[in-house]
């Protein structure tokens, strides 16, 4: 099994938006703002378009591509350019980087508002 360095992240609340902590990481900490990269409208609208699609899944054989597949990914991808730019995204190159000098993988830990320093 290949050895795995943690990258702790924390995500908190700020009154303009969110943002973004490494507290442990193999590149060391920093920290950086963001806000989402959708409305409420928009999620409001991804929900039902998946929701909806549900019981239309269930009675056909799922599509690899569908529709909401995309949706889905789109929205994790926007998500995670957000969480993760600046001086995080920095600190999240370096820190594979070193994993991978090491022979190790790289692991995200991701808490919304306790550390994670623990095993």
């Amino acid at each position: 099994m290949q050895q795995l360095m943690n990258f702790d992240v924390l995500v908190e609340p700020r009154a303009d938006g969110y943002r973004t902590r490494v507290v442990a990481s193999p590149a060391g900490e920093t920290q950086a703002d963001f806000t989402l990269p959708f409305t409420d409208k928009d999620l409001t609208i991804l929900v039902l378009e998946v929701v909806s699609s549900i019981g239309r899944l269930r009675r056909k054989v799922r599509r690899i591509q569908s529709p909401e597949r995309k949706l889905l990914e789109d929205f994790g991808s926007q998500l995670f350019q957000s969480v993760f730019s600046g001086p995080v995204r920095d600190c999240l190159d370096r820190s594979r980087t070193a994993a991978e000098a090491e022979g190790a993988g790289l692991r995200i830990r991701a808490d919304g508002g306790r550390c994670c320093h623990g095993g």
